[in-house]
């Protein structure tokens, strides 16, 4: 079987990476990567017979293993036996050689995998999930990469598509709202009008007529086109996607949504209100700011990121947000923004608050070179942002998506189970969502 193989060398060649993909399900694309340094020969990317590779896991999705414009890929297709190059080249063949015995680990890797989840094929016989709710998915994802997200790239409309997740979601609370359920969108003359959620109508437009094209709700929109965007961004987690909210009733109420202006009080009593989130939550839920910008804080630098490198997901933020602010990078005297310690980047004043706020700034802080902490409590506080709104995790048992009753081989009569809320891929809930057991009573002897 051809066996392709991305040979990627950076701007200054002193790497060469052997990536091959192991297939571990929708939205999930680890794979090991063979690291050398090439030498200068005729043949890019070659590696001398005395050179050992080393070996690492990576994961091709979020390192930008595949498509990115930051480096030069080169891209060969490898027929072991009938390869593009000579296999006798003494410069080669050790590689291969090493290749060829890490594709029976690739193999093992997958029969082991596709043992332990069971897929089924999609209509479209290309693609498969592990439930055939998810097979619609792909069309859409397909569809908003090309149409909204340019072929894939980290731009503007992924910005602005993560910011939409969150504008959503948080409409709810005390006063009323229905969280992600789309009410952005169906009742956007409302809500896009609000002070907060002002700019939010361009990417609404850009969304609605991709959205009209498929059989899915605006809140499940809304959620997927913001987890297919971070995808795209280098470093990002995988975020988890949950199918099945409803359409919206009605437009979620003004001032849910905090200012740049608020204070930290104030930030923490709404995210309190709307999810019961901690402030290490909310101090997750702001990485989606290394990748973000602010159109109308100035509005006249619109798209000025937040740190200096707006198209990676790293924790580049974190460090820059505690650096003492020295200028403004347009004009002075706006509303919410504080000092910037760097030309070209703006400072809200809530993230400049929140990172010097005694209930924040060490979990702050904590994120700083730590890109696997700062994926990891994303992703998860991504998750309970979400599904605000919707009775995602009930502690129920409930039948698998497409099993009833008549499946159940019973010995004696049983209670009837709901169906599940949530036909999608099953997924664990972080532990943070998770209920604590109940401790046992302590017993002494007398």
């Amino acid at each position: 079987m051809p066996v392709l193989l991305d040979l990627k060398r950076p701007d200054r060649s002193d790497t060469l990476h052997f990536v091959l993909p192991i297939n571990h399900g929708y939205g999930s694309r680890p794979c090991i990567v063979v690291t050398a340094a090439p030498t200068v020969s005729p043949l890019p990317g070659t590696l001398n017979s005395g050179e050992q590779p080393s070996l690492t896991s990576h994961d091709c999705k979020s390192s930008n293993m595949t498509q990115r414009s930051e480096a030069v890929l080169l891209r060969y297709e490898v027929l072991f036996g009938t390869s593009q190059f000579s296999t006798s080249d003494t410069r080669i063949v050790m590689a291969f050689k090493t290749l060829a015995a890490l594709l029976s680990v690739v193999g093992a890797l997958q029969v082991a995998n596709a043992a332990l989840t069971r897929r089924v094929a999609c209509p479209d016989g290309v693609n498969t999930a592990t439930n055939a709710a998810c097979c619609t998915l792909f069309a859409v994802r397909d569809d908003i990469q090309q149409n909204l997200f340019d072929g894939g790239e980290c731009g503007e409309d992924v910005h602005e598509s993560l910011r939409l997740t969150f504008h959503d979601a948080i409409g709810i609370g005390s006063n009323g709202g229905g969280g992600a359920d789309g009410s952005i969108i169906v009742f956007e003359d409302t809500e896009t009008n609000f002070h907060a959620n002002l700019g939010t109508d361009d990417i609404v437009n850009a969304q609605k007529p991709i959205l009209a094209k498929h059989n899915i709700t605006p809140g499940d929109f809304i959620q997927f086109a913001g987890a297919v965007g971070v995808s795209n961004c280098p470093g990002a987690p995988q975020l988890d996607f949950f199918l099945g909210r409803p359409a919206p009733i009605a437009a979620a109420p003004d001032l849910t949504v905090p200012e740049p202006f608020d204070s930290v009080d104030s930030i923490l009593a709404r995210f309190a209100d709307a999810g019961n989130f901690s402030p290490q939550e909310v101090v997750a839920l702001l990485s989606s700011h290394t990748v973000a910008a602010a159109d109308l804080v100035d509005p006249t630098i619109p798209g000025t990121p937040f740190d200096s490198t707006p198209g990676t997901f790293d924790t580049q933020f974190f460090v820059e947000t505690q650096l003492r602010g020295t200028l403004f990078p347009g004009t002075a005297g706006n509303q919410g923004e504080v000092e910037s310690p760097l030309r070209g980047e703006i400072r809200l004043q809530s993230d400049s608050e929140l990172a010097r706020d005694s209930r924040t700034a060490c979990e702050w802080q904590s994120f700083v070179n730590n890109q696997s902490k700062m994926q990891s409590a994303f992703k998860a506080a991504m998750l309970k942002l979400s599904v605000l709104g919707h009775n995602a995790f009930t502690g129920a048992a409930t039948f698998p998506a497409g099993l009833s009753h008549a499946d159940v081989e019973q010995a004696c009569a049983m209670p009837p189970l709901p169906s599940p809320p949530w036909p999608l891929i099953p997924v664990r809930p972080p532990l943070s969502l998770l209920s604590p057991l109940p401790k046992q009573p302590s017993t002494s002897k007398a």
